[in-house]
């Protein structure tokens, strides 16, 4: 076999196979019919599925989803402290600013003109209803962190009983969101976003 042909055919393995780390438009049309000819030859036996790998967006999206659960355990870990320690307010601020940047680059990310969202509606129109859950969850999330941080403003003053319970509601609801995310994701592509948590 010529050189050449040998490295077309390994490509076209490579393709079957799903091994592509850059995915142009018609990507997805390409990895199927490279999956039809390694059939045809042999090279794949017949109703063996190849999964597609994962977006970079959708790549992207794991990363700081497990920023975003990191920054919740460690807000979690300080809330349950004894408020009356030495340093508990200043340690509760410093763990809601590393989660109030944690949701904040997840929000960015996932709703950007070339975010995640904008992918699956493009993927999988039908989910155009569980995507506007997931805005709308956002929007209600910063709502809930500028209550926490209106709390956290009064400083000594704060009343701690309420002050925690809010940060627990909205530990809450992060939690609530990451799993509409990842039923989202599962639904999209047929893939776990957080097997990786």
């Amino acid at each position: 076999m010529k050189s050449n042909q040998v490295e077309w055919q390994h490509e076209l393995e490579e393709s079957a196979h799903g091994v592509d780390l850059f995915r142009p438009p018609g990507a997805q049309l390409q990895i199927e019919n490279a999956h039809d000819q390694a059939v045809a030859s042999g090279w794949i036996p017949e109703g063996e599925e190849v999964d597609s790998p994962p977006s970079s967006r959708l790549s992207r999206a794991q990363i700081l989803r497990i920023e975003l659960r990191d920054s919740m355990e460690e807000l979690e870990d300080v809330c349950a402290r004894a408020a009356a320690a030495q340093g508990w307010l200043a340690s509760l601020e410093s763990s809601m600013n590393r989660l109030h940047r944690a949701l904040g680059r997840h929000i960015a990310e996932v709703e950007s003109p070339t975010g995640l969202l904008v992918e699956i509606a493009e993927v999988t129109p039908r989910l155009a209803a569980d995507i506007a859950r997931i805005r709308n969850e956002h929007a209600e999330l910063v709502r809930s962190t500028n209550r926490v941080f209106k709390g956290l403003e009064r400083g000594a003053e704060a009343n701690v009983t309420l002050l925690r319970a809010t940060v627990l509601t909205l530990l809450g609801d992060l939690a609530l969101h990451r799993q509409h995310g990842s039923d989202l994701v599962y639904d999209a592509y047929n893939m776990d976003i957080a097997a990786g948590d």
